[in-house]
């Protein structure tokens, strides 16, 4: 008797176990759960979700990797643009979580100029998503707050380990939290929001590593690069060499520009100020 039972038992294991990988269709959306116990929260319009993100194309090739980008994919759930759609899939969903999603190319770019030549016409775009958070969009900013407020700490003690181990002196803070030290004094013009100003920059992670090496020419003020150039370069004039240290909410935030900086990344960037073009 036990031994049948033990049969039983493993046979509805097997069974389940197939069941989680068989591919569905539901409202014209072919669908594949890995896991989906319905536990956490489940996506509606308008929440705010946390995912991991693989996608590949008809031949399996990866055209994004969120895990190798090291930080997941944060989104407002929108309405489907058409029938079987990708969001359709998340509002399937729930924290915890995980599918692969196989959507049309065709009604993906129905009404772009071209299909992207990665993708084939008449193929499916896989999507195989693993559902980290889901949140209200107030619980979402609510947390973002106090997030941001322990990482504002945080990065300050991370900027000022890193000025010290550099040896810089006389290092100035703004109220932002932007760190900037000028080593070496220019005599030029001072910059002004609206300038037109041309510099030579290396940029670098908080553990030292370059990630880019350039000469830009850049209106300072108007947003055309991140928060803590926009400020920091207000603060030298034609001439001037130093260094910003720009705290991750003055960078590219939560979210990173991978797969290059990461998410709630330092910069350092080391700069000369080379031109200062005032436009009126």
């Amino acid at each position: 008797m036990f031994k049948n039972l033990f049969i039983l038992a493993a046979f509805a294991i097997i069974i389940s176990s197939c069941n989680s990988n068989k591919v569905e269709v539901k409202d014209g959306l072919k669908y594949q759960f890995h896991n989906n116990d319905n536990s956490g929260k489940t996506a509606k319009l308008g929440d705010i979700i946390s995912l991991h993100l693989v996608l590949k194309n008809s031949t399996d090739s990866v055209i994004r990797n969120s895990y190798k980008d090291g930080a997941p994919i944060v989104a407002q759930v929108q309405k489907a643009m058409f029938k079987g759609g990708f969001e359709d899939g998340l509002l399937m969903l729930s924290k915890g979580d995980s599918a692969t999603f196989f959507v049309p190319v065709d009604s993906t770019f129905k009404g772009y100029p071209s299909i992207p030549p990665m993708f084939k016409k008449g193929t499916d775009m896989k999507f195989t998503v693993k559902v980290m958070d889901v949140q209200s969009e107030a619980d979402f900013k609510k947390n973002l707050e106090v997030d941001r407020s322990k990482r504002k700490e945080t990065d300050a003690k991370t900027i000022a380990g890193i000025a010290t181990t550099n040896n810089f002196k006389d290092v100035k803070v703004t109220a932002s939290g932007l760190n900037y030290v000028i080593t070496s004094p220019g005599t030029g013009p001072q910059i002004v929001k609206g300038d037109s100003v041309t510099l030579n920059y290396n940029g670098k992670l908080a553990n030292g590593k370059s990630f880019e090496k350039n000469t830009f020419s850049v209106v300072v003020g108007i947003g055309s690069v991140i928060p803590g150039w926009d400020e920091g370069l207000q603060n030298f004039k034609q001439g001037d060499k130093g260094t910003l240290l720009i705290p991750s909410g003055l960078a590219y935030g939560e979210q990173g520009s991978p797969p290059v900086i990461p998410a709630n990344a330092i910069l350092v960037f080391d700069i000369e100020i080379l031109k200062v073009k005032k436009n009126k």
